[in-house]
């Protein structure tokens, strides 16, 4: 006869990487749907997510501010939610991090292998090739690239060759045409995809040559699948409408006197272009830039007195269209009133003038950009095929030219319109390159602008630039040259790091790094630093009679917190007093711009012969002006001030221009650029009153073995380093502000195996967990690498993000339309529903998830007490492993299963539904329903399972519900099972 015996069965375990899916250990929770764990042993259904408020515009991603939260948008605006969490405030108006989330991918590297003599080159997108003409002393090349910048030859006669000589000036693109000419030559056409002449070779003579060296000429598509050209001579612009054939259709002649730059923008509206011209004149401000519109039958639309005035001097013009209405005419200038200088080269403009298609005469153009001494680095272009970068909204690369001769500052900034009036440019990208011991970029070129073509898919943008030695012209006899290409990657996604609380401060990395501080968002640190004073002497005043005195001057901010931030100190300027001279006018020179409100110049003096410099004052800088201030304090009054932060080899200040990646660890922030493997930046540690800076001096070197660098993490007192192949650990506190002491050499303890999404990673108390190749691992706190469950192995995509709930010690990570979660103490692993949601966060106790819509729109969520998600019911299942009878000796029968639970609320009309499988088999062999309501909230209530097949030597269960009221908590499960007892056997139940 069978003794009758209960046996516990434990509801959860880890998993085990060694067990097999269908021969897991009994103890092990095989899955869990929509369920949490309130403690070991207790399973209960999630909350439902509850709609807090549904932002306007498409949010991308949330991060986590203090105790509340914040929705990046697609604009690159960041709005918080406020205390009564029904409204969401913005931060920052302007857009700082635009839509696209522009970083450079790549380093600015030679394209061409020729490094002398370019003098204009023009760039082209046809049939997904890239096309440059290169214009060089002795000769034009015609060279062709595909979108990953691998150069592609010309096949002609079955011989290859790497490029098209072509002994022409600067050449144009059209479509399929590179139109040639300038310097005296008439314009020729040449096809580009072969190489070879179009028609005669030589365009009618309708179209005179200019006299001289002018290159100012231009062309553009025509409506009807022709071309449009306007060319000037000495006096003269003509205007010449070909058809596709290149015969002349009409033509007319413009008299012009003082005139110097044109522009043609085609298809404006209809069959209508535009013609910018740049006038000159004696009179400096009479001089303006003027806009004529016409038809393709050459009848004039708009008669050229919209104009853009004070413009002193015009360097280059170029247009763009938008479709929306609006046109766009960008101007490189000196104005008649330059500030702060007299209109010398780096006291140049950019301007932006936006106007109607209708032209309205008499119109005044609206100035949409300015920005002191920054070139236009790219003609405008227009990225129309990337949704997420807005429909024909104008971009445009500016280059910045520094006026200090010896430590150039030379950037390039990826911007695009503002949309409200005198507002510094919105940048896409920081820089490209940036000051101090940096190769400088610099567009010193002032003979035509390079154009930057957009790849058709609008993800991409590569921009070429002339890249030189010298801050000279382009005539100057040591200047050497090369035209070089970096590639942008514009994409919607986002894809930098999750948000870190760092000396008080909210800081996140996206292209950048930045600070949402009270009501702004602003980078963090400075990029650059002023550039060196002027000083002039004046009469009067307590300095030192024919004392000599240097000055430094450095930016200044100060956060909602009181903290200071200061930028690197600009190069020193000296100068010695003459007779009955005992002040200085001191006159501030700023360098690029900031997206902080309220920068300040902090001047710096040494005392009469000194080198220790000291604080004097400071002033506001006001619409990129930057201040004067009159120095006339003795060497007494100042020796007592603060000395500047550098005295003694402290480093300065210098922020990274692009890492997508920063996290707080050992009581600093981590950071590296893009694509780096092997340089780690990090900043100084906190000290109080000053927000720790970021300095090129404090960086650590990581072998470049294992890839890119994925990621950083703090374990104990270690900082674990993520590669892509390969994981490190740090030790050590790592040097002072003064470059004392350092952190140990990295020392590797993973090998072959490495991280694939920086998101994934996570520190707990248990160790960091990350997702390899392999799955979901943890670098545990002996550094051993550790595997983390199977749920997870190779899930396909990257996690999305990651966070660590405290409360209930676990990890949750989102995956595409899904939460995983994992249990510290136990490491049972559960999964959410989590359709269409974005992002989460994890907030001071309160976690969020941003749901996508579908129709432009997402919600912001939280966790509440619900059992729906925004009133949408969800599945609630849990599967139980197999629990193996077999092993348990003298055993014959499996009489019943006794599940135990309650519910979490007072149930509605839905079923409970109990599936079971035996000897492991994926057919069902019993279902059982049994009414939801027949459970009492927070009353015991046991669920029986009678098996039809006794005999089994495992069996598999399966609980799930779909309730909109309440969940159902299972707490106990236990089997009553029969054996023989007698020699050689036992009646007992074995734990596997």
């Amino acid at each position: 006869m069978l003794q009758k015996q209960t046996i516990p069965l434990p509801l959860v375990r880890g998993i085990d990487r060694s067990t097999a899916d269908q021969l897991r250990a009994p103890e092990a929770l095989s899955q869990g749907l929509n369920v949490e764990q309130l403690k070991s042993g207790e399973i209960t259904k999630r909350p439902g997510f509850t709609s807090v408020i549904t932002p306007t515009g498409n949010e991308r991603h949330l991060i986590g501010l203090n105790t509340s939260v914040a929705v990046i948008n697609d604009t690159g605006e960041i709005e918080v939610l406020n205390d009564e969490e029904d409204t969401l405030s913005k931060l920052n108006n302007d857009g700082l991090l635009f839509n696209g989330f522009g970083y450079c991918t790549a380093e600015v590297s030679s394209l061409l292998g020729v490094n002398t003599g370019i003098e204009n080159y023009e760039t082209h997108i046809y049939q997904d090739n890239l096309f440059i003409y290169a214009n060089l002393p002795s000769t034009g090349r015609i060279y062709r690239f595909d979108r990953n910048l691998n150069r592609l030859p010309y096949v002609i006669g079955g011989v290859s060759y790497p490029y098209i000589n072509r002994p022409l000036p600067v050449g144009k693109f059209v479509g399929d045409l590179l139109f040639s000419g300038g310097q005296g030559t008439q314009l020729t056409a040449f096809r580009i995809t072969t190489g070879t002449p179009v028609s005669a070779s030589v365009l009618p003579t309708a179209l005179p040559a200019t006299s001289g060296a002018s290159n100012d000429w231009d062309i553009c598509a025509s409506s009807s699948g022709g071309y449009i050209a306007a060319y000037k001579d000495a006096t003269a612009i003509q205007i010449v409408v070909f058809d596709s054939n290149l015969s002349v259709v009409t033509s007319t002649t413009l008299s012009f006197t003082n005139f110097k730059l044109l522009s043609l923008v085609g298809g404006v509206v209809g069959n209508t272009f535009y013609l910018i011209v740049g006038r000159t004149n004696a009179a400096a401000a009479a001089n303006r830039v003027q806009v004529y519109r016409y038809d393709e039958a050459l009848s004039i639309v708009g008669d050229g007195t919209d104009s853009l005035t004070n413009v002193h001097e015009p360097y280059a013009i170029s247009g763009v269209y938008a479709d929306s209405g609006d046109s766009w005419v960008f101007v490189e200038y000196d104005p008649v009133a330059p500030i702060g200088g007299s209109g010398n080269t780096y006291e140049r403009y950019v301007g932006a003038a936006n106007f109607s298609s209708a032209l309205p005469a008499g119109s005044t153009f609206q100035i949409r950009l300015s920005v002191p001494r920054a070139g236009l680095a790219s003609k405008p272009f227009i990225l129309d095929t990337n949704a997420a970068l807005g429909s024909k909204k104008p971009h445009v690369f500016l280059s910045y030219q520094s006026e200090d001769s010896n430590n150039l500052q030379n950037s390039i900034f990826l911007c695009t319109v503002p949309t409200s009036t005198f507002q510094a440019p919105q940048v896409i990208e920081t820089q490209l390159q940036y000051g101090k011991s940096q190769n400088m970029l610099s567009t010193l070129e002032y003979k035509g602008l390079p154009s930057v073509p957009a790849y058709s898919d609008g993800q991409r943008i590569t921009a070429l630039f002339n890249r030189i030695n010298s801050q000279f012209a382009l005539s100057a006899a040591n200047a050497t040259f090369a035209l070089v290409a970096c590639t942008v990657t514009l994409d919607s996604a986002w894809n930098g790091s999750k948000g870190q609380t760092f000396a008080g401060q909210n800081v996140f990395a996206q292209g950048g790094i930045y600070i949402a501080d009270s009501d702004q968002v602003t980078e963090y640190g400075f990029y650059v630093y002023p550039d060196p004073a002027t000083l002039t002497q004046q009469a009067g005043g307590s300095l030192t009679a024919s004392g000599t005195y240097s000055y430094v001057l450095v930016y200044e901010w100060y956060d909602s917190r009181g903290n200071l931030i200061e930028s690197a100190p600009s190069a020193p300027v000296t100068a010695t007093l003459t007779a009955g001279n005992q002040q200085f006018l001191v006159t501030g020179r700023i360098a690029g711009w900031s997206s902080k409100n309220a920068v300040r110049i902090s001047f710096y003096r040494t005392l009469n012969g000194g080198t220790t410099y000291y604080y004097v004052t400071s002033a506001s800088v006001v619409d990129l002006v930057a201040p004067s201030v009159v120095d006339s304090a003795s060497d007494a009054d100042i020796q007592n001030n603060r000395i500047l932060y550098t005295t003694g080899g402290v480093a300065e200040n210098i922020s990274l221009s692009n890492p997508n990646f920063v996290t707080a660890a050992k009581n600093r922030l981590w950071a590296f650029e893009n694509g780096t493997t092997d340089k780690l930046w990090f900043t100084k540690k906190p000290e109080e009153g000053f927000l720790p800076a970021f300095s090129d001096l404090l960086v650590a070197s990581i072998p470049s073995i294992g890839g890119k660098i994925v990621g950083v993490a703090q374990l104990d007192d270690k900082l674990i380093v993520f590669k892509e192949r390969r994981i490190y650990a740090l030790f050590g506190d790592g040097p002072t502000a003064n470059l004392q002491g350092d952190f140990s050499e990295p020392q590797a303890i993973v090998e072959g195996m490495g991280c694939i999404s920086a998101r994934s990673i996570v520190s707990t108390p248990n160790g960091v967990f990350y997702q390899s190749q392999e799955g979901i691992y943890a670098i545990d706190r002996s550094l051993q690498n550790q595997f983390a469950g199977r749920p997870l192995y190779k899930q396909e995509g990257s996690i999305i993000t990651s966070a660590y709930d405290p409360i209930l010690n676990r990890v949750l990570m989102l995956a595409q339309d899904k939460i995983w979660l994992l249990y510290l103490s136990n490491m049972a692993w559960y999964e959410w529903t989590a359709t269409n949601i974005k992002s989460f966060v994890f907030e001071s106790g309160v976690f969020w998830v941003l749901k996508d819509n579908g129709n432009g729109t997402a919600d912001l969520m939280k966790l509440g007490s619900t059992y729906q998600d925004d009133g949408a019911n969800y599945e609630q299942r849990i599967k139980l492993g197999q629990f193996q009878f077999a092993g348990i000796q003298g055993y014959q029968r499996l009489f019943r299963v006794l599940l135990t639970g309650a519910n979490s609320a007072d149930a509605d009309a839905s079923n409970v539904t109990v599936t079971t499988y035996i000897n492991a088999n994926t057919t069902p062999t019993d279902t059982l329903t049994k009414a939801h309501n027949s459970f009492v909230a927070d009353n015991r209530t046991e669920i029986e399972i009678r098996p039809s097949k006794q005999r089994c030597e495992s069996m598999e269960m399966q609980l799930s519900l779909t309730s909109n009221t309440s969940g159902l908590k299972l707490s106990a499960a236990s089997a009553e099972v029969g054996g023989y007892v007698g020699a050689g056997r036992r009646s007992e139940s074995r734990r596997i």
